[in-house]
């Protein structure tokens, strides 16, 4: 029951996102992530807080 319903969550999320046609920003693990992640933040005036 619980598979059938987290797919039923996520199915519509998925779906969503492949309309969008974008494809996840590969990285590297234990970096701070995509360049577009940084663009993301900047389009509002934000940025991350590194330590």
């Amino acid at each position: 029951q619980e598979v059938d319903l987290s797919w039923k969550i996520l199915d519509p999320i998925e779906e969503f996102w492949s309309s969008l046609g974008t494809q996840p920003q590969p990285y590297r693990a234990g970096t701070w992530g995509p360049a577009e992640a940084d663009a993301m933040l900047a389009r509002d005036n934000r940025h991350w807080r590194l330590p």
